[in-house]
């Protein structure tokens, strides 16, 4: 009982100190992206678009997504916000996103690795009911893992044509089981709530893939890979008690984790 209680406490304290250091580096990212500003180069002063930038990531961060609890409107907020937002932006501060090649592909993932950012602490928050005390939250993991269906499936109807193979397989993989998930409610299926929600918490993978086309991103690369690599074992460590449950199962996350593997080689390439 005594252990138990030690790692409980551990455990929340390290998911208060990590929402500390994702504020940090999710308000970093957002000033990264939208005005170029790197570390070295930011004083003590904010001007207004930076400012307003901070509210904002703190209000929809809090309000409406810890606070209220409405994971529904991040769905919303990814197409109809976000992907506008992103072109208008990178076409401003990168003069060569506005005619790049590839620039669907940059858009997309940079939309998405901050939506995977946004629900980075609400997965947390849920990781250690899921997975020490097997208490499943449904109506709210559901709802996250309809929300990260929702923005794979636009993904792939609107920038299908950017998307390699594999990467279709993930995404419809990902949409059609948002949907079904609806109904799950016990072993196998339900576990590929927790492949999502350690997927999430690898938000830096998805910023790197798009902003490599941009700027320098050697240090943005390392902190992906370190967070890709125990992700990917820990998935394969945890899925590895359930595959063997349901045949077609293990080929769905045997495709998963293809996908994820066809990434990581990519990025220890680099």
């Amino acid at each position: 009982m005594c252990v138990y209680i030690y790692i409980s406490i551990i455990f929340r304290l390290y998911i208060y100190i990590y929402n500390i250091i994702y504020i940090i580096i999710y308000i970093y990212i957002l000033l990264f992206i939208f005005f170029g500003v790197h570390l070295k180069k930011m004083r003590f002063f904010l001007n207004l678009e930076i400012t307003i930038i901070i509210l904002l990531s703190v209000i929809i961060l809090y309000f409406f997504f810890i606070y209220n609890k409405m994971y529904w409107i991040l769905p919303l907020i990814a197409p109809i916000l976000l992907h506008p937002l992103v072109e208008y932006t990178l076409s401003h501060h990168y003069s060569s996103f506005k005619d790049h090649p590839r620039k669907l592909y940059i858009q997309k993932n940079v939309v998405k690795g901050l939506s995977l950012a946004v629900m980075s602490p609400l997965i947390l928050r849920e990781a250690f009911n899921v997975l020490c005390r097997s208490i499943w939250n449904y109506h709210l993991l559901r709802q996250m893992t309809l929300a990260y269906g929702m923005i794979d499936g636009y993904s792939l109807v609107r920038f299908y044509d950017e998307l390699s193979e594999t990467t279709r397989i993930h995404h419809t993989i990902v949409s059609v089981f948002s949907l079904l998930n609806l109904f799950i409610v016990s072993d196998p299926w339900r576990q590929l709530m927790v492949f999502g929600g350690i997927s999430t918490l690898t938000f830096p993978v998805n910023l790197y893939l798009g902003l490599r086309f941009l700027t320098d991103t050697n240090r943005l690369r390392r902190i992906a890979t370190t967070i890709y690599v125990p992700a990917i074992f820990f998935n394969v460590w945890w899925q590895s008690w359930f595959v063997l449950l349901d045949p077609f199962y293990c080929m769905v996350v045997g495709l998963l984790l293809l996908d994820d593997c066809i990434l990581l080689r990519h990025l220890l390439r680099q």
